[in-house]
């Protein structure tokens, strides 16, 4: 920023950093081990609100000073300091009042603001738009959050950039197979189980990390062989919610509710963990997704909010939306037209209602992308109900009639339909094969009635003449019953 870093004080402004655990704690940990690592005079103050002491292994006590919840004295020192100080970096908007008192006694001091997650998603008050539009830089965690910032602040623009959050320096890393063996046995658990896991505070009044979200899709999975904890500090309320969701789907053996944990007993759950499960809608960023993939864990996170960051380039993690749990269900792709295992999800899962659309092959990629940005990136209703799968090409039968007269081929035209169908009816029961057009030609791999080869399904043979005669494909392919209720 043009200061000469030999001769600049800084000083970092926080609510907590060590008497806590949680995103924007560690964030504030990197920042200062970060600074502190540059040079020894680089960073010549920080000041937090509700902490005691420091962690010597980020910043140096003489440098630190924790105010125990004095606000009084908070706020009058760190004031001051600022005053002294050519920057100041704020870790929460929440400390808005003190940036404006720092700028309106030492205007040429730069306020630097680090901006997290849903505190800016939705109108700021006043002073925190005032101390917004006086700081010199503000820093988002995501772009997620930016976007969600300057949406409402577009006059924001020139001084808002993303950094996103990183790892701590001294998280473990190692994946440990003895760990990950020995920490299952220990929770009763077999080889062919799975187990996932949520990291996170539980709080009452921030119910959006998506455990709840999780609880229920196990009930909808239905399979005794996933397990699921969830870790974290809990407050009353938020415990006695969750713990009246798990009893409500009868999951009690499934789901676990640990509380707190220590670094070694956490390193342990990374290991022994499969998957870290936290589909939340109000994440700024989420350094537990990735520390969790930093681990070798997959990853299942939320598709609404900052979470995207962390997650969108690690091939195995998956992003979900995590308020689309219901009864019904949508599925496309080439395992769309497995009969037998779609009849399967009906009967050994919660869905109560299956669809598979026409086209529930490759080709119905084109719609899935379309769709998704129609709805997704630009945010429109969704206002089209798909109710026919007949979306190709027709002929009329002068057309019919031109093409047959080209090539010399015999036909008979009926006007009236109960003639046609009586005919058809006769030559199906004689054994014969019929060629079914009529309309718009199917979108999809499956004939439904337009485009479709008939045959009496009575007959042991139908089979073996459709596949091998006419089709000319392997005898095993199935055929399907046309039934009109």
């Amino acid at each position: 920023m043009g200061i000469d870093s030999s001769i600049m004080k800084i000083q970092y402004i926080a609510l907590t950093i060590f008497s806590n655990r949680g995103g924007i704690e560690q964030v504030s940990k990197n920042w200062l081990y970060t600074l502190n690592s540059l040079k020894d005079n680089f960073i010549s103050k920080v000041s937090v609100l509700y902490d005691n002491c420091p962690d010597d292994n980020y910043i140096s006590s003489n440098k630190f000073t924790g105010y125990s919840g004095n606000k009084f004295w908070f706020i009058l020192k760190s004031v001051f300091i600022g005053t002294q100080s050519e920057i100041n970096i704020f870790s929460h908007i929440h400390l808005s009042i003190v940036a404006l008192l720092i700028k309106l006694l030492h205007p040429s001091s730069k306020i630097i603001f680090q901006l997290h997650g849903i505190e800016v998603w939705r109108k700021l008050s006043y002073i925190q738009k005032k101390a917004l539009t006086i700081c010199s830089q503000i820093i988002c965690v995501s772009e997620f959050t930016k976007n969600k910032l300057l949406v409402n602040y577009p006059e924001l623009t020139n001084k808002t950039i993303v950094i996103n959050n990183s790892l701590d320096p001294f998280v473990l890393k190692a994946y440990q197979s003895k760990l990950r063996e020995d920490f299952r046995s220990q929770l009763s658990y077999k080889p062919d189980d799975k187990l996932l896991i949520s990291v996170s505070r539980l709080n009452y009044n921030e119910a959006y990390k998506g455990y709840d979200k999780v609880i229920e899709s196990l009930y909808h999975i239905n399979n005794p062989k996933i397990h699921y904890h969830i870790i974290g500090k809990y407050d009353n309320d938020e415990y006695k919610r969750v713990s009246n969701l798990i009893a409500e789907y009868k999951l009690e053996d499934q789901v676990k509710l640990v509380g707190y944990v220590d670094d070694d007993i956490l390193n342990k759950y990374f290991n022994a963990a499969d998957v870290l499960a936290m589909p939340s809608n109000g994440e700024g960023f989420g350094i537990v997704f990735i520390e969790s993939m930093y681990r070798g864990l997959r990853v299942l996170a939320g598709n609404a909010d900052g979470s995207v960051d962390a997650v969108a380039d690690f091939k195995d993690s998956k992003l979900v939306n995590p308020d689309l749990l219901s009864e019904n269900l949508c599925l496309a792709g080439g395992v769309g037209q497995n009969s037998v295992a779609n009849g399967k999800i009906i009967a050994n899962t919660s869905f109560k209602n299956l669809y598979i659309p026409p086209a529930a092959h490759d080709a119905g990629t084109a719609i899935g992308a379309a769709l998704y940005v129609y709805h997704q990136l630009l945010n429109q209703k969704r206002n089209y109900i798909s109710k026919t799968g007949y979306y190709g090409y027709t002929a009329s039968d002068d057309e019919i009639k031109r093409l047959l007269d080209d090539r010399n081929i015999e036909y008979k035209y009926y006007d009236d339909q109960d003639q046609l169908v009586d005919y058809v009816t006769d030559k199906i029961i004689d054994a014969k094969v019929i060629g079914w057009y009529q309309g718009r030609a199917e979108f999809g791999p499956r004939a439904l009635g337009h485009r479709s080869i008939i045959a009496d399904p009575r007959r042991n043979d139908a089979k073996e003449i459709l596949n091998l005669k006419i089709k000319r494909r392997e005898s095993f392919r199935p055929l399907a019953p046309s039934i009109l209720k």
